[in-house]
């Protein structure tokens, strides 16, 4: 998930930065679906022809297949199916309406061979896994039902041209990962807060579902946060040496986000939230700071961010309609090991510009801040930063700035930059000063061993 959001990310800033300014508008104009390639048009007259032309596509709205046309093995014999997400919009007031048709290759030509009623009114998520066992391929779906928060997965296997439906249940979030390192994947959903027609309130859990004896089982589950209204991120990871978990990044009312970390401990399932209240507490932050894997070495950081020297948050409106500059922050990266939260790094991150600058220790501890200032005409936007004197006023002294430009832009004005990376349409510049250099042996090289694309293919 998080390399589709920063890819997503990158797309948007090659296409539309002429300069050194912040990206901050809608992702709505990207959800049109793709143009249908030769083999998915095939397909999709197979399909008009059996249940005519009134029919729309379905698109997986999260997850790895985000096509309304899957291309898998989804039996025990040789060759792929195709598994189809339609609605018939003759009818488009019965959640039956939409449809999951399965069709397989007879003479070299597609032909329909099965077709389920879907259990919602929309496709949330698919994926497939054998669960550890042989000659078995089982077909997980998440539907959405007509509350955008009110969902129930489906687990299938298809055999002899019949899909078989094995089990459902309701759910939030489902990732399918060897959670307790037995070797085996197994399913791990998270299910919503329940409240009887009494009042009582059953908690949110994690549960762990397992392939046993034939069947699936809720094998463990565990407690989740209730302060949490929703779930914006899920990603496998590691804590300590190599231990696969789960980190779930969740919504503390309408600004807050906070994380919680899924895993085994003593053969027991556990949630770091309940293990120590107050560390967990400590990763409350402002929402849009999500978990992510910023040095690729498979075990999630936790960004918790912080004003930069010479900030503060406004207390009331009237103090926020006076702000003239959005503040900045740098952000302390934590990492889960040995049951504690530790911190791996300190940088500043720019998530619009699709980067991290790691701050060396010794310029760290309230030495420097930054500005978001305009610079002469073309470079536009950059982000500036200086040796701290007791407030932002008085902080004048440059130390090195950073710059983001779209190639075709680049000329003769930015005399005195240097280019530390390129990622598509965009070049990543840096100027240092004198200062740097003489105070903290900080030149472009240096800079540049600290800099990371969030988008990096080698993440």
């Amino acid at each position: 998930m998080r390399r589709f959001l920063l890819l997503l990310l990158a797309a948007l800033m090659a296409s539309v930065f002429s300069s050194c300014y912040y990206f901050d508008a809608g992702m709505e104009n990207l959800l049109v679906p793709p143009k249908l390639t030769d083999g998915q048009n095939e397909i999709y007259k197979v399909l008009e022809n059996r249940a005519g032309t009134g029919i729309s596509l379905k698109y997986p709205r999260t997850g790895d297949y985000r096509s309304a046309f899957v291309i898998e093995n989804i039996d025990d014999e040789p060759g792929k199916e195709a598994m189809v997400f339609y609605q018939n919009n003759v009818n488009v007031s019965n959640t039956a309406a939409l449809t999951v048709s399965v069709l397989d290759k007879e003479d070299g030509e597609w032909v329909p061979v099965y077709d389920i009623a879907a259990a919602g009114s929309d496709v949330d998520q698919v994926a497939f896994s054998s669960f550890g066992t042989q000659n078995n391929m089982f077909i997980i779906i998440g539907y959405a039902l007509t509350s955008e928060t009110d969902k129930v997965l489906h687990i299938y296997r298809y055999r002899d041209g019949i899909m078989q439906d094995l089990f459902n249940c309701p759910y939030s979030l489902f990732e399918v990962v060897d959670i307790d390192d037995n070797g085996y994947p197994e399913l791990v959903t998270l299910s919503p807060a329940v409240t009887d027609k009494g009042g009582q309130i059953t908690a949110a859990k994690a549960n762990v579902i397992r392939y046993q004896n034939g069947g699936f089982v809720t094998s463990d589950s565990v407690d989740m946060d209730s302060s949490i209204t929703s779930y914006v991120n899920i990603q496998t990871g590691y804590i300590g040496s190599r231990q696969t978990a789960l980190y779930l990044d969740g919504m503390k009312g309408q600004n807050k986000i906070t994380t919680q970390i899924l895993f085994y401990q003593d053969g027991k399932f556990q949630n770091n939230a309940f293990l120590d209240r107050t560390a967990a507490d400590q990763l409350t932050r402002q929402a849009g700071n999500l978990s992510m894997d910023i040095d690729g070495d498979g075990v999630i950081e936790i960004p918790v961010p912080e004003l930069m020297p010479g900030y503060q948050i406004a207390t009331n409106q009237a103090e926020a309609l006076k702000e003239e500059t959005d503040p900045l922050y740098f952000t302390r990266w934590q990492v889960y090991s040995n049951g504690e939260f530790v911190e791996k790094y300190f940088s500043y991150l720019n998530i619009g510009l699709g980067y991290t600058l790691t701050i060396p220790q010794n310029m760290q501890n309230g030495t420097i801040t930054a500005k978001r200032e305009t610079a002469a005409e073309q470079n536009g936007d950059e982000i500036i930063f200086y040796l701290f004197e007791e407030s932002l006023e008085q902080s004048t002294q440059e130390l090195f700035r950073i710059c983001v430009i779209n190639q075709a832009d680049i000329d003769e004005s930015l005399d005195g930059y240097e280019r530390i990376e390129t990622s598509g349409q965009l070049a990543y510049f840096v100027r240092t000063t004198p200062l740097a250099r003489e105070l903290y042996q900080l030149d472009t090289d240096m800079i540049r061993i600290n800099f990371t694309l969030l988008n990096d293919e080698d993440q």
